[in-house]
């Protein structure tokens, strides 16, 4: 019983599982004192559900639910502590076990031996990869305790045994066929730890929990052992996370919700009412990959340091949160309390400051920075426009003390994986001032409607009548609230249309030498250089730069070399590769933003301006392979040249794909688009011509003013609604091609800049290649390219495929299905005997198409993992990113590039 725990033990161990009830027996042998807390219930063999009903009130449902194109609500039953859980999850969902014994009550009781070649992939650490036996003794000593035996010769043979021994024969594999050992006892008497066990009944029970007494679980192995060794047992305890102890005691504070003596009937306040337990010297996480990770991510949001990996692709990252209640008074000072003001640092959005110090009676001075923000998701919202702007979120730091270290602890390295993607809005911005200021407290300001009133009742306006006291008070509140009420009315604002003149370039990257190309048909396109500074890159383990190595960049259609060469961010890929080490080539092909792309020209005539710039390329480094990052459309002109042996594979060292390679899938709305009755290609090439223009202005014809203001009503979600005319215009030909809240106000303000447009025949061509989910060649045939004779051609090329999952563009579909093709033709080696793993596949949260390049987090959350396979396919898998001294890495320690 929990009342029984004490206050401090030797060792906290989290779970029951195997990790975590071998950790509480081997601390127990060791003569620690132990204390090992289990999320579910204490259940024995006769004791585990067997019918629905029984197994219905054990089942806990959990997470979000997706069904086609839409999101349901995330559910909960709250059966926290039931013996089952299942967790509803976006690529894959998780079934794990609550109860002591953890996972070893459900699985299937095989055990197995990895094989020498699989702890020789390169997954594994270096150690366990350069001597695959090392792991063998601990194999001999897990088998003393669970005393695997295979299924008796004697015994009845299952019919699933019997099928698979059926097949394996069928498939030449009669000889690979045996009875795997098993952890299911198959005669009755004592284990290894001195538990009675009985003989299996064959009851098939093994993934509800075997009743018969058989199954050698935790429950009766490891955690009996522990028992006998005097570790304290406490179950319905749900760790929910670590703090470090920093007095004198040392340490780790594990907090935990007891579920115990009916308390889910506090399940308001059960999670926020801990309980809390003392680990002297170590605590031991054994809660499974679900639980672990959640308690890390939850411990990380409360100041524990942890990995940056941990919670990848799983959850986002927390905030830091504390509270206090009830201090001394303080009396504000003079400071800024402004009017909602548009946002640079996201487009689209507003913020509201109060700056401010506060002298306290004890002669204190505090700082107070408060904000509120308002984004696109209070479009035609009232509720939520009302959380926006009476929810204050208040950082208070003491100016007397700094945290020479608290940038870098916040701040992840420019060349290292880190940081969270973007979520909450409020995330998303902060006086980067306090980072070097000690904070004192965090936390949230919520305004009631009734506070609200009192306070508007004290608002008065000079005047000598009251016509004039309601001008001026009317006049000053839509000027506090100017920038609210234009989003939450942004489908009826006045359209956004581009600027009369740039604004000055954040951060200017001109190419250090451009090249004129002519391809084999006679058409004229660029390719632009960027050479890096030997004084301002990576080094290697002597403290001297790294070779610089050669990467080429393809961007998609409409576009041009500015989508990785961006301006109007602090830090873009360009940027990023070059101080990495790499010399980095930048093609802007036919399709692009070029005078050609009003030409019908298509992504398969532009493979022959991708192998001109192959051709130039070779023709001034030499003739060696080069790595290759393709974006979109350029990817699939790219794909298009390879499958066709226009490009040689042998000029390619590695692939690096954004969004799609040679199977597009077109977006939910895109796909409409391409099914409508009347082709919209057509309809727009009768009405306007074969060409649309995606810059506009206020004057433009009749028909494009139309199209503009209909534009308005594009079907996309709220928080992605806006009123500027060329995000518009781009959405309507290309797919909403962003997360809003990943640009910054000036890439927004000045998309013109960024795109061109598209003519009918190349748009005429991605519609039908989209619905048949193949790269095809031009009209009138149409040939599918993705033949398995072309496939061959990719034999030996490493590929990394990723893919936004906001993208209204592409499905993420695109790149899941050249990685399933490439995988099941090749293996994922890249058919390369001996290889390790070739194809990579990343999913990234949070971003659309093109905000992976021209985001302004870009830098923080899709550079480093790009730019580490580059490093692994040229450099080597050994090779180890070191920070370069240069401007980037200063600005960032300064936390100027914090959004």
């Amino acid at each position: 019983m929990v009342e029984l725990i004490r206050d401090s033990y030797d060792c906290v161990v989290i779970g029951s599982g195997y990790g975590a009830a071998v950790a509480a027996a081997g601390m127990g042998r060791a003569g620690q004192s132990v204390c090992l807390l289990e999320k579910g219930k204490e259940r024995w063999p006769g004791e585990y559900p067997v019918t629905f009903g029984e197994i219905s009130r054990e089942f806990h449902v959990s997470g979000r639910i997706k069904a086609g194109p839409m999101d349901l609500s995330y559910i909960d039953n709250r059966k926290d502590t039931g013996l089952y859980h299942l967790t509803f999850g976006q690529d894959q969902s998780v079934f794990v076990c609550n109860g002591l014994g953890g996972g070893s009550l459900l699985n299937g009781n095989i055990f197995l031996e990895a094989t020498q070649s699989v702890l020789q992939m390169p997954c594994w650490p270096r150690e366990i990869r350069n001597n695959p036996g090392c792991l063998s003794k601990y194999y001999d000593i897990v088998r003393r305790v669970l005393e695997p035996e295979a299924y008796p010769e004697s015994w009845p043979a299952p019919c699933k045994m019997k099928v698979f021994e059926r097949q394996a024969r069928a498939m030449g594999l009669g000889h690979k066929f045996y009875r795997a050992p098993q952890t299911t006892r198959f005669r009755s008497g004592p284990n290894s730890t001195g538990v009675p066990m009985c003989a299996s009944t064959l009851s098939g029970q093994d993934c509800t929990g075997v009743n018969d007494g058989s199954k050698s679980s935790t429950l009766v192995t490891y955690l009996a052992d522990a028992w006998n060794r005097g570790v304290e047992m406490f179950c319905e305890c749900e760790v929910r996370h670590i703090e470090e102890v920093t007095d004198e005691r040392g340490g780790y504070i594990v907090y935990f919700a007891w579920h115990g003596r009916n308390r889910d009937r506090f399940r308001n306040s059960v999670r926020s009412n801990l309980m809390w337990v003392h680990a002297k010297k170590a605590v031991f996480l054994g809660a499974g990959a679900m639980g672990t990770t959640e308690i890390l991510l939850r411990s990380k949001a409360r100041g524990l340091r942890t990995s940056d990996q941990v919670g990848k692709h799983m959850s986002g990252n927390g905030n830091i949160l504390a509270f206090g209640l009830d201090g001394s008074p303080f009396t504000i000072l003079r400071g800024k309390f402004g009017a909602f003001e548009p946002c640079d640092a996201v487009t689209g959005t507003g913020k509201l400051v109060y700056d401010f110090d506060m002298m306290g009676v004890n002669g204190k001075r505090l700082h107070f920075y408060g904000y509120k923000f308002v984004d696109s998701s209070i479009v035609l919202r009232p509720l939520r426009f009302w959380q926006a702007t009476t929810t204050l979120y208040v950082t208070i730091t003491d100016p007397s003390m700094t945290l020479a270290k608290s940038v870098k602890d916040a701040v992840p390295a420019v060349g290292t994986e880190g940081g969270s993607s973007p979520s909450g809005a409020h995330q998303l911005h902060g006086s980067h001032s306090h980072y070097r200021q000690a904070p004192v407290a965090t936390g949230i300001v919520r305004v009631h409607f009734a506070d609200l009133m009192r306070a508007a009742r004290t608002l008065r306006a000079p005047g000598s009548h009251r016509m004039e006291r309601m001008a001026k008070l009317t006049a000053v509140l839509w000027r506090l609230w100017r920038q609210p009420i234009k989003l939450f009315l942004a489908p009826f604002m006045p359209l956004q249309y581009p600027l009369q003149s740039r604004l000055p370039d954040i951060n200017n990257t001109p190419p250090t030498r451009s090249f004129e190309l002519v391809a084999s048909d006679g058409v004229v396109t660029m390719l632009h250089m960027w050479e890096p500074d030997a004084n301002a890159v990576a080094t290697d383990c002597h403290g001297k730069p790294v070779a610089i190595r050669d990467v080429f960049m393809i961007p998609g259609a409409g576009v041009d070399h500015q989508i990785f060469a961006l301006p109007t961010i602090p830090f873009n890929t360009v940027n990023y590769l070059t101080r990495a080490g790499y010399r980095v080539f930048v093609s802007v092909h036919r399709v692009c933003r070029l005078k050609t792309t009003h030409d019908p020209w298509t992504t398969y005539d532009a493979r022959l301006d991708l192998k001109a710039c192959f051709e130039t390329i070779r023709t001034l480094r030499g003739s060696k392979k080069i790595y290759t990052i393709a974006h979109c459309m350029g990817s699939v002109a790219f794909a298009c040249g390879l499958l066709d042996g226009t490009i040689p594979a042998d000029w390619i060292l590695g692939i690096t794909c954004s969004q799609v390679f040679m199977h597009p899938v077109w977006g939910t709305v895109n796909k409409l688009k391409s099914k409508s009755p009347i082709p919209l290609d057509w309809l727009y090439s009768k009405a306007v011509g074969p060409y649309f223009d995606c810059s506009t202005k206020a004057n433009d014809s009749m028909l494009q003013r139309v199209l503009n203001q209909l534009l308005r009503f594009y079907p996309q979600q709220r928080h992605e609604m806006c009123n500027n005319a060329v995000c518009l215009r781009t959405t309507f030909l290309f797919g909403r091609c962003w997360s809003h809240r990943n640009l910054n106000e000036a890439t927004h303000s000045q998309i013109d800049r960024v795109f061109g447009g598209a003519n009918m025949t190349l748009m005429h061509l991605l519609m039908r290649m989209g619905a048949r989910g193949v790269v095809t060649g031009n009209a009138p045939k149409r040939e599918s390219l993705v033949t398995p004779e072309n496939i061959q051609r990719l034999r030996g090329v490493p590929f990394l495929l990723f893919s936004g999952m906001d993208s209204a563009v592409l499905s993420p579909a695109a790149a899941d299905k050249t990685y399933e093709t490439l995988l099941a033709t090749f293996g994922e080696s890249a058919g390369i005997d001996g290889g390790g793993t070739e194809y990579r596949r990343r999913k990234l949260e949070g971003y659309g198409h093109l905000d992976c390049w021209m985001g302004v987090n870009a830098w923080r959350d899709v550079y480093p993992w790009i730019r580490e396979e580059v490093d692994r396919v040229v450099r080597g898998d050994d090779y180890v990113f070191r920070q370069p001294n240069d401007r980037f890495t200063a600005i960032v320690d300064s936390g100027r590039l914090l959004p």
